[in-house]
């Protein structure tokens, strides 16, 4: 899993598929949202997390945090 805060992120897509991570989350405070992007089927499944949303990962699946937590940080 990593964690990235909202700026370079898009070139980081290709380059975390080649290295086989399963699951990454971007933190991007100036749209208010998380979004979590899951490796499926040969493509990274983006979920996109607001507010009082609970996150939802496939590595974490007890997981107790809403988006507005982790903005709020």
């Amino acid at each position: 899993m990593r964690i990235l805060c909202c700026n370079n992120f898009g070139p980081k897509r290709s380059e975390y598929a080649a290295r086989g991570i399963s699951e990454y989350w971007i933190v991007d405070p100036s749209k208010e949202q998380v979004l979590i992007l899951i490796w499926t089927d040969g493509l990274y499944e983006e979920l996109a997390f607001r507010q009082a949303q609970r996150l939802k990962s496939s590595l974490l699946p007890t997981l107790e945090l809403t988006a507005q937590q982790l903005l709020a940080g």
